[in-house]
């Protein structure tokens, strides 16, 4: 489990590239630094928006390396239990444990879980990369985007909000 390199695929290679490039021509900044940082939120992400995205094979690709995955493989695991206990909710609390932390050296048991998974993932960049360069022409719109992006998912998800408030 999360011991191969992930490949991005088609628009969402696309998608992945322009989130970790540089903003714009002035500016040293990215949104984000990696491939990695990418994949590691956009799961969560794609879960907390409801969107999922199928395979675009189109052309194009890039990947989060193997020695990545491996190195990070915790964390990454952390974000799959997470993500099956709350995606299987409906089922019973011994089948979620089961998903959730007893199929990770059974691949052939886990491969429709990871489907879902990387649905989720792909979701999530899709959800991102619209939130962050979608109806947007220069860097300064990119950077209001992902502000009104931030905020927008702290309004969401953040029940403490108002002491974050600065004046």
């Amino acid at each position: 489990m999360f011991d191969k390199e992930y490949r991005f695929t088609g628009k969402h290679a696309g998608m992945v590239k322009r989130l970790t490039s540089i903003i714009g021509p002035n500016l040293s900044g990215k949104v984000f630094r990696d491939n990695y940082d990418v994949y590691v939120i956009a799961p969560l992400i794609g879960y907390l928006y409801n969107r999922k995205a199928p395979v675009d094979k189109s052309e194009g690709e890039t990947k989060v390396f193997r020695d990545k995955m491996m190195d990070e493989s915790e964390n990454l695991k952390y974000n799959y239990r997470l993500l099956m206990l709350l995606i299987n909710k409906d089922k019973e609390p011994e089948e979620r444990s089961r998903i959730a932390f007893k199929l990770d050296n059974n691949d052939e048991g886990r491969a429709d879980f990871d489907l879902i998974y990387d649905e989720y993932v792909r979701g999530g960049v899709e959800v991102l990369y619209e939130h962050i360069y979608e109806d947007a022409e220069d860097v300064d719109g990119y950077l209001m985007n992902l502000y009104e992006f931030i905020e927008d998912f702290n309004n969401r998800y953040n029940v403490e909000m108002g002491r974050f408030e600065t004046n």
